[in-house]
C-alpha cells in the first residue's frame, strides 16, 4: 500500500490557482420604483508559478516527511534545482519550491522511494539500505515545457542515474552536506542540492540521527584553517625577508678605516 505522506504546512505563495474578487450586496430599501442592480463581472487572476531562469539563484529549503505505518520512514531538507542545458551549452535554472512538490512515497526494509511531483515536473530519490550504510541509489528528473508554459523549451527533459551510491550515512544516522552538491542526470540535465539533510530508516523517535558530514563540507572546514595559517606563515616570511634585506642594505654603507 502507498505510504501516508506528510508535510510541514507552509504559506502558499506561488501556487497557480485563479483568484475570485468578493462582491458584497447590500439590501436595497424599500422603494416604490424598481432598482436594478448591476453585478460585476469577475475576472480570476493568474499568479506566475516557478519557471526557467537564465540566472541561477538559491533554491529555498523543503521539508519533506514520508511516513509508513504511522512511523517515519524518510526526512528531508533540501533546497532543488534542475539545470537545463541547451544545444547551444546555454544554461537555465529551475527553482523546486518548497510548497509547491507534493511528496510521495513508499518505504519497504531495504528500499525507499521519495517523489517530490510538481506542476511540470518531479524529482525522485531512492534509498538503498546495505549492511551497515544506506545511500541514494537511483536519482531521476524530468521537466515538461507543455505543463510549465515554457516557451523557451521545446522538449521534454528527462534524466536518470542508477546503480549509485550518493548521499551515503551509516545506518541510524543522517546525511548532512551544506554545501552546493551537483548529480549529473544526462547531457541536457543536472540536479543541484543545497543545506542538505536527509535520512531513510531507522529512526529514533522521529528524529534525524547523528550527522554524517559530507566530504565537501568536511574539506572545506579543514582546508580554510590550513590556507589561513599558510598566509601567515607567508607573510611572516616576507616579514623577515624585508628586515633581512635591509639590514644588509644600511650596514653595507660603512668602510672600515
Amino acid at each position: 500500500m502507498p505510504s501516508a505522506n506528510t508535510t510541514t504546512p507552509h504559506p502558499i505563495s506561488n501556487a497557480a490557482m485563479p483568484s475570485a474578487k468578493t462582491t458584497t450586496l447590500h439590501p436595497t430599501s424599500n422603494t416604490t420604483a424598481p432598482t436594478n442592480h448591476t453585478t460585476p463581472a469577475v475576472h480570476p487572476t493568474t499568479t506566475v508559478g516557478p519557471t526557467l531562469s537564465p540566472k541561477p539563484s538559491p533554491p529555498e529549503i523543503g521539508n519533506y516527511t514520508i511516513m509508513e505505518k504511522e512511523k517515519i520512514c524518510i526526512m528531508a531538507l533540501l533546497g532543488t534545482k534542475l539545470i537545463v542545458k541547451s544545444k547551444e551549452k546555454k544554461e537555465s535554472y529551475f527553482n523546486i519550491v518548497p510548497n509547491v512538490p507534493k511528496p510521495t512515497g513508499l518505504c519497504n526494509e531495504h528500499t525507499s522511494f521519495l517523489h517530490l511531483g510538481f506542476s511540470g515536473g518531479y524529482a525522485n530519490f531512492t534509498f538503498t539500505k546495505d549492511k551497515s550504510q544506506y545511500y541514494v541509489s537511483a536519482t531521476e528528473a524530468e521537466l515538461d515545457p507543455v505543463r510549465l508554459e515554457i516557451k523557451s523549451l521545446n522538449e521534454k527533459h528527462h534524466g536518470k542515474i542508477e546503480k549509485q551510491k550518493l548521499f551515503s550515512a551509516k545506518q541510524g544516522n543522517s546525511y548532512k552536506c551544506k554545501s552546493k552538491e551537483t548529480v549529473h542526470l544526462g547531457e541536457p540535465l543536472d540536479l543541484v542540492t543545497i543545506g542538505a539533510q536527509l535520512q531513510a530508516f531507522d529512526f529514533n523517535n522521529g528524529h534525524f540521527g547523528k550527522e554524517d558530514e559530507c566530504s565537501t563540507d568536511r574539506n572545506r572546514r579543514i582546508i580554510v584553517p590550513i590556507a589561513v595559517v599558510a598566509c601567515i606563515v607567508g607573510l611572516l616570511i616576507i616579514a623577515f625577508l624585508a628586515y633581512l634585506i635591509g639590514r644588509k642594505r644600511s650596514t653595507g654603507g660603512y668602510q672600515c678605516i
